[in-house]
């Protein structure tokens, strides 16, 4: 049995998501005028006067499957920051919510694989194995690794800035108040009505746009949205110092625009990635990290007994609050 999913109401969890083979999948492709189209698709396409249709961009990709997942699936997002070939996120659930976790994930990952394969002309796993998801135990953490994912990307020097990245990143929200919208296409209505066999008919009327909607962190709800800005555009900024120092002592600068555009999707570090154990609980504090790993061993003892139970055939078992209960596999013979 695999590592049980434990999930609390009130906590925020850091997810993580690597690529296939850590392709760079994730740099960006969008038009330098307009973030929400692709580099090819002309620039009025967005416009209601005419019968182009719109592509979009990575950037947009992302942000809409986010928000399209958390309007099916209302979970409270805290952040989404992207890296080349790798993302992060935190999240929290309340107790109604906790049941929505899956599809939430569901959904949001299978439509950005889904429209990035077919951008690249590519098929198969577009992620690399399950998402990594870690409890975070304390407000102090959750905010350290918020501030991570920020500034990533400035860390690995493929940005000289987090506000003027070109990655998918939450900081406008974060940071600087600003509303954060995607578009998307219903091309499930838009074929059942008709399609390309009308000749008159427009996938763009059929455009919507959806807001992504980033929660304050637990932590944090207690400021004014002034205050939380205020935080962020700080932390971020002497993050932003600390890393530009790094990068010159070790005889490197961040990629320009150009050298970040240029970059080949397909390609990958040079450099064998470093196999670390996923953690199982972020904590500052060493006694709370301990105290917090001994009581999710209960659960797991719990949640194992009861999946004995369960698939041994007691269906009406009771599984502990925030677990999931194992899948029934039946074998089919077909000779």
């Amino acid at each position: 049995m695999g590592d049980i999913r434990i999930l609390k109401p009130g906590r925020v969890y850091e997810l993580t998501h690597t690529l296939v083979d850590r392709e760079f999948s994730f740099r960006p492709d969008h038009r330098r005028d307009n973030a929400l189209l692709f580099e090819d698709c002309p620039a009025e396409a967005l416009d209601e006067g005419n019968d182009l249709t719109p592509e979009p961009s990575l950037l947009n990709i992302i942000g809409f499957a986010f928000a399209r997942a958390a309007q099916l699936e209302p979970i409270q997002i805290h952040s989404i920051e992207l890296n080349v070939n790798h993302l992060h996120v935190t999240f929290s659930v309340t107790s109604e919510q906790l049941v929505s976790v899956p599809d939430f994930l569901r959904d949001a990952f299978s439509l950005i694989a889904t429209s990035i394969n077919r951008r690249m002309e590519r098929e198969g796993h577009f992620f690399a194995g399950k998402a990594r998801i870690t409890e975070i135990a304390d407000d102090k953490r959750a905010e350290h690794l918020v501030l991570y994912g920020m500034t990533n990307a400035v860390k690995d020097g493929l940005v000289a800035g987090t506000r003027q990245s070109h990655l998918f990143n939450t900081y406008r929200s974060q940071a600087l108040g600003q509303t954060q919208t995607y578009w998307g296409i219903n091309w499930t209505a838009f074929d059942v009505a008709g399609g390309w066999r009308r000749k008159t008919h427009r996938a763009k009327d059929y455009l919507h746009w959806l807001e992504l909607e980033i929660h304050p962190l637990p932590g944090m709800q207690s400021m004014t949205p002034e205050q939380r800005q205020t935080f962020f555009r700080k932390q971020v900024q002497d993050l932003e110092a600390f890393h530009a120092k790094n990068l010159k002592d070790a005889g490197r600068r961040p990629m320009t625009v150009d050298e970040f555009f240029a970059l080949d999707p397909r390609d990958r570090p040079a450099t064998p990635r470093k196999r670390t154990p996923k953690p199982r609980v972020h904590a500052t504090d060493d006694a709370v990290r301990k105290a917090l790993i001994a009581e999710n061993r209960e659960i797991e003892r719990a949640h194992r007994e009861a999946s004995i139970a369960y698939l041994g055939g007691a269906k009406d078992v009771v599984f502990p609050e925030g677990t999931f209960k194992p899948p029934i596999i039946c074998p089919v013979w077909s000779g």
